[in-house]
């Protein structure tokens, strides 16, 4: 089997003159800082022919004592810096090596990908920057291809990132399908941020939350819009909910006993929030009637 792969040089295309093959073949062995660019002219003008070798792939294994581990390395460079089109300045083998894991058709966004990293630290590209970037494309591809079209949407559109856009997929892969369209039309309408919110908007669609319904009816979560919300924000929702059920409850045996001529003696369960003084007065507000309020801030005063 060929080394080179589908790399293979062309014909009708200038060649080397047997001195600059020599100077050339030279360097490359002395493995100084040219060698990518050398490799590639080698290859590109023919070097490899006017030294007397049959074919590019006897030139690689007869002419070097390299291992055929870091032929073949060497190899992928080039067809990454040809399918790059890195011309005259190609990219040297540690930098393409990462590039060399992703399928051709992801190559150059990685590359494009990477390029932006470096510019946005104002800075040369570097592997770790090739690295971050073939790792990103690997994430995008694998959203793009579980199917969960809404995800990726979000995802391409900058709203979520390739790592969160993962972890949401995976959260929906495993929803039953009675719950999986009202999770995704709660996000195709509203966006998200957490996909930890994703299996608590399945469980409150199986139960007919109430906080579910106040949340699709007025967009928010604890003060934030959904698409913008946590799971810490739903947390404070629930007890919200949780306060007006208690609140109803608390109301329903006050009327009785007044039905019955009774003094109502009714437990209230009341959020106090440190150094919030304005969330301490409304879970006051949710718990006691205005009566029981203005009595209570007199008692205060």
């Amino acid at each position: 089997m060929s080394i080179l792969a589908d790399t293979s040089p062309t014909t009708n295309r200038v060649m080397m003159t047997e001195d600059e093959a020599t100077r050339t073949h030279k360097r490359i062995l002395a493995r100084d800082k040219a060698q990518s660019r050398d490799m590639q002219s080698m290859y590109d003008l023919d070097g490899w022919k006017v030294l007397g070798y049959a074919s590019w792939d006897e030139y690689l294994s007869q002419a070097f004592d390299y291992s055929k581990s870091y032929l073949s390395r060497l190899n992928a460079n080039i067809k990454v810096n040809h399918q790059l089109g890195t011309g005259e300045t190609p990219l040297p083998e540690r930098q393409t090596r990462p590039l060399n894991r992703l399928p051709d058709t992801l190559r150059s966004e990685a590359y494009e990908t990477a390029k932006a990293l470096a510019k946005a630290e104002n800075g040369d590209l570097q592997v770790r920057h090739m690295e971050m970037a073939s790792e990103q494309v690997e994430l995008k591809q694998t959203v793009r291809d579980s199917g969960h079209r809404v995800i990726s949407v979000m995802m391409d559109a900058g709203d979520v990132s390739p790592k969160t856009a993962q972890a949401m997929c995976e959260q929906l892969d495993i929803l039953d399908p009675s719950t999986y369209s009202g999770v995704i039309q709660i996000i195709g309408e509203h966006g998200l941020a957490d996909p930890l919110l994703i299996p608590e908007f399945a469980d409150m669609i199986n139960r007919d939350s109430r906080t579910l319904a106040r949340v699709m009816a007025t967009g928010y979560i604890n003060d934030k819009p959904i698409g913008q919300a946590s799971l810490e924000d739903l947390k404070a929702e629930k007890l919200v909910s949780q306060s007006e059920i208690i609140g109803e409850k608390q109301e329903q045996a006050r009327q009785k006993a007044s039905e019955q001529g009774k003094l109502a003696v009714i437990a209230h369960v009341v959020t106090v929030y440190e150094n919030a003084p304005e969330r301490t007065l409304k879970s006051l507000k949710r718990a006691l009637s205005d009566e029981d309020l203005k009595a209570l801030k007199e008692l205060i005063a």
